[in-house]
């Protein structure tokens, strides 16, 4: 059976909808993107926010962010990026958008916490990478998508692959000793990124708040376009996939 995915990233939502982000409303972005993904009409599986749901890690920017998104999808997973703080998640919203693994049969996701508490790097501590080699024994007969906050490889710009996975190498090991790995799929890095390690995807997504410029030595926006991926599963382990734009808010 094939499976649609959305993939959103680094919304960056505040507890108050009209504060900005580097003069960026993210509230009217998110806004904007989910209405045109709603009027396009695209039937989804699965939604994935790839962390940095919020700025301020706020339970009024959580609440926004199901509030705008809702219905876009038949399920939705939430991801924690380095901003966020899901103590502030309700219960409710908890037990709705936060999980540690997801099945779409015959694949198998799994949603790793790359967080490190204060700190815009990420790391892989020794519980997640235990859990994510279990889960790559017990699903050794499915097609399996990591997901992650921050990228496991250099995407190019000097200033975010210094704050990416520290301890890459170790993850790498670790994963590519798998034959039946299809893909990584990370945020963070606010631009479209597209790569492979051996028969490995590396996939990240628009930001629906605002980009960094693509090969960038320091911290540079563009401003220009709000972005979201579609992604297809197929039933013999291929993946197709499509980054969307529209105009950012004026």
């Amino acid at each position: 059976m094939t499976h649609k995915l959305l993939i959103l990233s680094d919304s960056h939502l505040f507890g108050s909808r009209y504060q900005e982000l580097f003069g960026v409303n993210t509230y009217q972005t998110l806004h904007k993107l989910s209405t045109h993904i709603g009027d396009a009409g695209g039937s989804y599986d699965l939604a994935v926010a790839s962390g940095d749901l919020s700025e301020d890690g706020l339970s009024g920017a959580y609440e926004e962010f199901h509030d705008l998104t809702q219905g876009l999808a038949s399920s939705f997973v939430w991801m924690k990026g380095n901003h966020d703080q899901f103590d502030n998640v309700s219960v409710e919203l908890t037990k709705k958008y936060i999980h540690p693994e997801w099945h779409l049969d015959p694949w198998s996701l799994i949603f790793l916490d790359t967080t490190l508490k204060g700190r815009d790097e990420g790391e892989l501590g020794e519980s997640e990478l235990l859990r994510l080699e279990e889960f790559m024994e017990k699903y050794s007969d499915k097609h399996l998508l990591i997901f992650m906050h921050h990228q496991p490889i250099e995407v190019g710009s000097e200033f975010i692959d210094e704050l990416g996975l520290l301890n890459h190498q170790e993850f790498w090991e670790l994963v590519l000793r798998y034959q039946n790995l299809r893909g990584v799929i990370f945020g963070h890095v606010h631009q479209e990124y597209d790569s492979n390690v051996g028969e490995v995807r590396l996939l990240s997504t628009p930001s629906t708040a605002m980009q960094f410029k693509p090969f960038s030595r320091e911290l540079d926006f563009d401003l220009s376009t709000l972005g979201y991926r579609n992604l297809t599963l197929n039933p013999n382990g291929s993946m197709e996939t499509k980054i969307h734009r529209i105009v950012a808010v004026n």
